[in-house]
């Protein structure tokens, strides 16, 4: 039974880019700061999205 994707995005306060690449290395698919805009977690969404339908 072919199962989807799980998709994980990361949220964080931190900002470093640092914050970053250790939600990458523990296997999530973007890391995203707070406060989150509404344009970039839409763009984080849509990134995604892509990344499953290939």
């Amino acid at each position: 039974m072919g199962r989807s994707p799980m998709v994980i995005l990361a949220l964080s306060a931190h900002a470093s880019i640092g914050k970053k690449e250790e939600s990458l290395m523990a296997g999530c698919d973007d890391h995203l700061k707070k406060p989150i805009d509404k344009h970039d977690f839409l763009a984080a969404i849509q990134r995604v999205a892509e990344a499953v339908r290939r």
